[in-house]
């Protein structure tokens, strides 16, 4: 068998099945005595093993196995619960981890695991473990058939056909349960129907089971000849053949059940529609498939442009009519490919609890993870960036924010610290926010670090609002710590995050009490491929302004721009908001003073609001953002360009980077 070609799909299973374990060793830390938290542990650690045993890994496969030695004991009760016992299970998936990352990385995943091994084969003859590699696959408990089962088996009885317990057990090694369960279906229903399966079809698919399954089948075969053909699909290991008999006092009490089965009773009994039909309906796809439909989707967005603008020129009615119709089904579609593109954010957020437990236990301290909104869905571009913006500000949480246990006791809270990290939608933006119940920034703290770092002077600083300087913090070099440790004080952090965040095209704002805590708010843009834009002209050239920057557009007459501090100002419904001439941001003539009447974009980044003037507005278009290249990555104000219907090029405005 080629081994290789199963890497991709080990690969998957094997992260799922350890963030699996380690969701599920968070959960059983909290409820000790829950046994059924084992049992899902220990499946989950067997379903490796047996995976990294067909695929070659022994190394992946000496550790699961010395687990699943502790998670026996623990559910047999040899071994109770304690904090110690799961740091070292914790450290075991940690190393597990790092192997398969190496083997995704194009490695072998060797490593030196004799440590972990050495330390769980101490806490194995501690408690004196019986080894589990010995362990049998235990029955299934009896089939409990329902009235309607009874009747359809009876009917089928008189009809001639035999009604058996078909019992599976598929080998240890098998890598892809689910594919087996298919394969004995789809052999089974060759010779007749099935209609009952223990497990339920919804398990089986989901490989919610150890390697024991049963299918009560109809056939007319004898049981013989039906356990040679199942043993002859590779991976299983044994079959059991029991016929299924009904008694004749239930079948009499129950004549309108047998009536109807009579009446619905054929050869093919309809129960295929209950299994092969509900069947999973969702595969797996590289994610370079799915960038490479979307590069080509966007190539199309751009010739739907080109063939808009060529129509307008034309006046064709028949050629109008093909340009509506493409235009419907493009924008169909590119809904159906954003979806694809689409994941919850639980796929960070799924890593976050294990990481404030151990910090949290490295520091002393008691903390308490609530996550909501994990479901809420972002794209996948913005979600592989995010997660590190995210770590940096948890870290931070939970060294600055969080007080020892002792502190926040003699302030009156519980002594266990919260953290709250939540998402939801709100138009075409996604919001996280990160918040906890610490001790806030102390802002006069933060003044004073930044007068002294030369961020700001002193006159300056005295002018500053608080939300001003709360975003001090996010200033390159900024650093309150006292002291350099593995979490903080070496003066990189919050810039980090405040520049990808800002990259990624959304917005960082933070509101921070004294002792009561801090909330940190991300405003993200759903997708980072296809936008919507104003276009505008400055003088011949054309420029894209997000729509999601937009607060609204205006005209206004040049006697109306106000000055002060060097400042051009208009007052906007009674908010003074300055204005921003792109002319002279992008170096091109300005003819600003000559006119009588200027266009102005208004746009907004959290609560601050920019007028940027523009010569004229053009209209709304969907575009596609291109990457300026390695060569044009610094360039101000600019963060992308696009290619419009005519064929010009467009640069895309970065509003972000003129709103000061």
């Amino acid at each position: 068998m080629e081994i290789a070609q199963y890497l991709d799909m080990f690969l998957d299973e094997s992260k799922e099945h350890l963030q699996a374990c380690n969701e599920l060793l968070l959960a059983l830390e909290k409820n000790p005595e829950d046994l059924a938290i084992v049992n899902e542990i220990f499946r989950s650690a067997h379903t490796l093993k047996g995976m990294s045993a067909t695929m070659g890994y022994g190394n992946i496969v000496e550790v699961t196995h010395k687990m699943e030695n502790i998670l026996d004991a623990i559910r047999n009760s040899k071994i109770n619960v304690t904090t110690e016992i799961l740091d070292i299970v914790f450290k075991a998936v940690d190393l597990l981890e790092e192997m398969v990352l190496e083997i995704e990385a194009g490695g072998t995943g060797e490593k030196d695991v004799s440590e972990i091994v050495h330390v769980l084969n101490r806490i194995e003859s501690e408690h004196s473990i019986l080894s589990s590699s010995s362990r049998k696959e235990t029955p299934t408990q009896a089939i409990i058939y329902d009235e309607f089962e009874m009747a359809v088996i009876s009917q089928s009885q008189e009809e001639g056909f035999n009604a058996f317990e078909v019992r599976v057990l598929l080998g240890e090694d098998c890598i892809l349960k689910a594919a087996r369960v298919f394969m004995v279906f789809e052999l089974v229903e060759k010779f007749g129907e099935i209609i009952k399966s223990t497990p339920s079809i919804e398990q089986l698919e989901n490989e919610d089971f150890d390697l024991l399954f049963t299918v009560v089948l109809l056939t007319k075969i004898d049981a013989n000849t039906l356990k040679n053909q199942v043993m002859n699909i590779s991976e299983v290991e044994n079959v059991l053949v029991h016929p299924v008999t009904v008694g004749s006092v239930l079948i009499s009490e129950n004549e309108e059940i047998i009536e109807y089965a009579k009446s619905e009773l054929n050869p093919k009994i309809e129960s295929r529609a209950v299994t092969v039909q509900n069947t999973s309906k969702t595969i797996r796809v590289n994610t370079d498939r799915l960038d490479t439909l979307m590069n080509l989707f966007e190539e199309l967005i751009i010739d739907r442009g080109r063939l808009q603008s060529i129509a307008d020129e034309l006046h064709n009615e028949d050629l109008d009519e093909t340009v509506e119709r493409m235009t419907r089904i493009t924008g169909d579609l590119q809904s159906i490919i954003l979806k694809m593109r689409m994941v919850p954010v639980e796929t960070v957020f799924n890593r976050f609890p294990k990481m404030v437990r151990q910090l949290a236990r490295d520091l002393e301290k008691t903390i308490n993870l609530k996550i909501t909104g994990a479901k809420t869905e972002l794209d996948r571009t913005v979600m592989d960036k995010i997660g590190d913006p995210l770590v940096h500000l948890l870290r931070n949480a939970i060294d600055h924010g969080i007080e020892s246990p002792a502190v926040r006791l003699e302030k009156g809270k519980p002594a266990e610290g919260s953290i709250s990290l939540r998402a939801y939608h709100s138009g075409n933006h996604v919001f996280i926010e990160m918040e906890d119940d610490g001790a806030g920034i102390n802002k006069e703290l933060v003044m004073k670090k930044a007068i002294k770092s030369g961020i700001v002077t002193a006159e300056f600083a005295s002018s500053l609002t608080d939300e001003q300087i709360l975003e001090l913090i996010m200033s390159p070099g900024f650093s309150t710590a006292e002291k350099v440790t593995d979490l903080s004080g070496r003066g990189v952090g919050m810039d980090v995050v405040k520049s990808k965040i800002e990259s990624l095209g959304g917005y960082i704002a933070i509101q921070s009490e004294k002792d009561r805590g801090t909330l940190f708010r991300i405003q993200l843009p759903l997708t980072l491929s296809i936008i919507s834009v104003m276009l505008v002209n400055l003088d011949e050239d054309v420029y894209a302004i997000p729509l999601s920057s937009i607060h609204e557009v205006a005209i206004i007459r040049t006697s109306d721009i106000m000055s002060g501090h060097n400042q051009k100002l208009i007052d906007v419904r009674g908010s003074i908001v300055p204005l921003v001439n792109l002319k002279e941001i992008f170096e091109m003539d300005n003819g600003v003073e000559t006119k009588e009447f200027q266009s102005i974009v208004i746009v907004q980044k959290g609560e601050k609001m920019a007028g940027l003037i523009v010569d004229s507005f053009i209209g709304q278009q969907e575009i596609v953002l291109k990457s300026l290249g390695n060569y044009l990555q610094s360039v101000f104000a600019i963060s992308g360009a696009t290619i419009l219907g005519t064929g010009r090029v467009a640069l895309i405005v970065d509003c972000n980077a003129l709103i000061k």
